[in-house]
């Protein structure tokens, strides 16, 4: 019991109307508790038996959603009331109450709680408004909750459309590159087949079918390294990115001789180290200048040079002859990441650049397409250490 002042004070705004005699009977009748912040006073789901008048502090009413996440529905301040729901209805209350500062409250249990909605006509008419408003805002709280519901799941199905599509242009774009070395080893295999062949011309083919049956090896490691090969690089060290575009130039040198490609590297004397997986990086640039060798035309020269920024490697692939591959290519390393269409226009293979691309990314860094003076150019990014 408590003869206090301040709940004077408080009462007549909790519920407009009602009378000075009123006020005493409901002072006369309550208890004045204070709770610590962070402090439950109503459990949602549990059968409970106090209505609370708050006269000072503030109060979150929350509900469950599912295991993992709740919702917060109001706070609650000085003249705000709560509690009454599952004593009219005697049912479970239908939300949590926790303090979020120090509260301090009026507590009144069922049977005072029942006696005051009979003999108090200001107490009544508040509490029919309270649970109206109340009502009223979790119907649009539930409408609300389905548009949100709604959009998730259109959002939901977009995504597995997009998804679906990069896999259906991601299967017919590899099967449109092997069909090429499929078909010429094939045609390789079914000459050195035939009788009374050329001891010449049959080495040459047996020299050819083991080209293109490297070919399709090549590109079946691409695929496979592509499928599994992680989020992040798997061996992250400092490293020389000088020494790792050397080493992807010697590699393609057999190729670039064979299709008279003129590959040209030009590395400065000094250069900041990098972060990252010397073996991926080195993947990423061979297969990149692997593609740009098959695209070139016989006499064409790709340059290789690394750039200086404070903040990142720059490494340039310079290639001639490309015009018409630059918007290809740019929509290859654009966000969405899409295996774009191959035509008879083009021969660029593309896997090796989609492993180029996953590698680059998974160092932070990103692959951007330059065109000028008929000259495309791919540029690697990569954060320096």
């Amino acid at each position: 019991m408590t003869s206090s002042r301040y709940p004077a004070y408080v009462l007549p705004r909790a519920f407009p109307g009602i009378s000075s005699e009123e006020v005493q009977l409901l002072i006369h009748n309550a208890r004045v508790q204070k709770y610590p912040a962070g402090t439950t006073l109503c459990h949602e789901g549990t059968r409970e038996h106090t209505f609370y008048i708050i006269l000072d502090g503030e109060a979150a009413v929350t509900k469950r959603i599912d295991e993992q996440e709740s919702r917060l529905l109001s706070v609650l301040h000085s003249g705000d009331f709560f509690g009454e729901m599952g004593l009219i209805h005697n049912a479970p209350r239908v939300a949590s109450v926790k303090a979020r500062t120090d509260l301090t409250v009026m507590e009144i249990d069922r049977e005072e709680f029942e006696k005051t909605l009979k003999n108090s006509t200001a107490v009544a008419l508040a509490m029919v408004r309270e649970i109206s408003e109340r009502l009223r805002a979790n119907d649009e709280m539930a409408i609300e909750e389905l548009r949100m519901r709604a959009a998730e799941l259109a959002e939901a199905y977009q995504k597995l459309a997009e998804e679906e599509l990069v896999r259906r242009e991601f299967i017919q774009g590899v099967a449109r590159e092997l069909q090429q070395p499929v078909r010429s080893a094939l045609g390789y295999v079914d000459l050195l087949g035939r009788e009374n062949i050329d001891p010449k011309a049959l080495r040459e083919a047996a020299q050819l079918a083991g080209q293109q049956i490297q070919r399709i090896a090549y590109m079946v490691d691409n695929l496979l390294y592509l499928q599994g090969s992680g989020d992040l690089p798997h061996q992250t060290a400092s490293l020389d990115l000088r020494e790792i575009v050397k080493q992807a130039a010697q590699e393609v040198e057999e190729l670039s001789q064979r299709k008279k490609v003129k590959v040209r590297v030009k590395t400065p004397f000094r250069y900041p180290r990098t972060q990252g997986d010397a073996a991926a990086l080195q993947r990423a640039l061979y297969a990149t200048l692997d593609s740009l060798v098959h695209a070139s035309l016989p006499g064409s020269r790709i340059a290789v040079r690394l750039d200086y920024d404070p903040q990142e490697a720059q490494i340039y692939l310079e290639a001639n002859g490309l015009e018409q591959s630059a918007p290809l290519l740019s929509h290859l390393f654009a966000e969405h990441g899409l295996l774009p269409h191959q035509d008879d226009a083009t021969s660029m293979p593309l896997l090796g650049l989609l492993l180029a691309r996953q590698i680059i990314q998974q160092h932070g860094g990103r692959i951007d397409v330059r065109q000028r003076h008929g000259r495309t150019a791919l540029v690697f990014y990569i954060p320096h250490e």
